[in-house]
């Protein structure tokens, strides 16, 4: 029996309307295909015209109600509407659930020209995804699975975290009582003992501390990102007010894991904590033919090229290269890769390049591409 996929947007005008389409011209031997959405409107014509061009026809669909539905045996509900700027639509009943964010098509601006050419994309985002989602046999069991490593996830993240929490508990207690020790203790050769007691749980600290921050490393799904909001938020957490910004990120959104918050606030507090002479930030990107090359430089002192090397490496006797090592763990998992490329006296200059997919630009503006 063809297990019933019901797609779900706010309009039903665009997204899901071209999900439908595909899902049933190119897997309709598996799956009955469905779409709705909360509003009554009119499929759009964009959305017509480059469903057309892969050869789906879609000129005789119609806007429906999500309430149409409310009856029907549902196997699996996919919502499509982008969750970074409004709430999806809730379907009441016992289905799998899958959810996934693109942008709105009908927001975006420009020529028709260019209206098309960020319909094509979308499309292309949505028929990639429907080909490494619907492609495999068993789409439920796939789900299923998917849930029971979740939960292995958050129950091990748990685990994790009380395990931190108990050892830095009896860190803090060795602590006190070594402080007695010293107030106690008058030998010079014990007190050398003591201090290198001291030094290794410092190391220990130091360690958890790593550990702690890898904590929900992967856990979590990678998802779409829009990076001018991530970079704010990240510099949020810090006194950056004495940096002068020059941020040019407007619509770039990239795929990558929800730590990315953390990867431009390890970038933006090594400016503020190495940087030194450091007054000025400036982030931006330029798009190249295979990728999407993310720049984030400021006019500190830099870094030497003896240990442009090493900045990356997992040291766990260096605060600063433990702490990047995690930015390029959390990068790599999506694909995506960084190296410092800056002039030693004049600043860094991280470079950041994101392979094409795992980056989008929801419109046009020439500020995005300043290279």
């Amino acid at each position: 029996m063809k297990k019933k996929i019901l797609f779900i947007c706010l309009h039903n005008s665009a997204r899901s309307q071209m999900a439908e389409g595909y899902l049933r011209a190119r897997y309709g031997d598996r799956f009955e295909a469905f779409s709705c959405g909360t509003e009554i409107t009119t499929v759009h014509p964009a959305a017509i015209a480059v469903m057309k061009d892969i050869g789906v026809d879609i000129s005789g669909h119609t806007s429906k109600l999500i309430d149409e539905f409310y009856d029907s045996p549902i196997d699996v509900v996919v919502t499509v509407c982008d969750r970074n700027k409004v709430f999806c639509p809730f379907f009441p009943g016992n289905y799998e659930e899958i959810h996934f964010s693109f942008p709105d098509p009908s927001e975006f601006t420009g020529t028709d020209e260019e209206i098309l050419a960020g319909f094509r994309n979308i499309r292309h985002e949505i028929t990639s995804w429907i080909d490494r989602t619907f492609g495999e046999i068993d789409i439920i069991e796939r789900i299923r699975s998917q849930k029971i490593q979740e939960q292995t996830n958050r129950k091990l993240s748990v685990l994790n975290n009380l395990t931190i929490r108990e050892i830095q508990t009896l860190i803090h207690s060795l602590r006190g009582y070594q402080q007695i020790v010293q107030e106690t203790v008058k030998d010079p050769s014990l007190r050398s003992v003591i201090e290198k007691e001291s030094e290794t749980l410092q190391k220990i600290d130091m360690i958890l501390k790593f550990a702690h921050a890898h904590r929900d490393l992967g856990f979590k799904k990678p998802g779409w990102h829009n990076a001018n909001l991530v970079f704010l938020m990240a510099i949020s957490h810090l006194d950056f007010l004495r940096i002068q910004r020059t941020i040019l990120l407007d619509g770039l959104e990239i795929f990558a894991d929800p730590m990315l918050e953390q990867v431009f606030q390890t970038l933006a507090d090594n400016t503020l904590t190495h940087g030194k002479t450091a007054t000025e930030v400036k982030v931006w990107f330029k798009l190249g033919t295979e990728s999407l090359i993310l720049y984030y430089e400021d006019n500190g002192i830099g870094i030497p090229e003896v240990k442009k090397n090493e900045i990356f490496s997992h040291d766990l006797r260096n605060k600063k290269s433990i702490e990047l090592f995690l930015v390029r763990e959390i990068l790599e998992l999506t694909g995506i890769s960084i190296q410092e490329t800056g002039v030693p006296g004049k600043g860094v200059r991280f470079e950041i390049t994101v392979p094409k997919g795992k980056y989008r630009i929801s419109k046009t503006d020439p500020q995005n591409n300043p290279g």
